[in-house]
């Protein structure tokens, strides 16, 4: 793969990935986080209707969390 198509397939990626960027603390710690998308989907069959939440801590480690246990556990700052 030349480099102009990876940088192409990274942003379509990215685009496709980060739905939104909001902040929400966590209720037991207290840490601050980045939702970037909560309408993920699990592929394994017979999940396919259970949604998921990726999200980030402000030094960049991704997180993917059950969307219901998601808002149960954080509040949005």
């Amino acid at each position: 793969m030349d480099l102009m198509l990876g940088i192409s397939v990274i942003n379509t990626i990215t685009s496709n990935t980060i739905k939104q960027a909001l902040l929400f603390k966590h209720n037991k710690t207290g840490n601050t986080y980045i939702l970037l998308n909560d309408d993920l989907i699990e592929c394994t069959n017979g999940r396919e209707e259970k949604k998921y939440c990726l999200y980030s801590n402000t030094e960049g480690k991704i997180f993917v969390r059950e969307h219901d246990e998601f808002y149960s556990k954080f509040t949005k700052l």
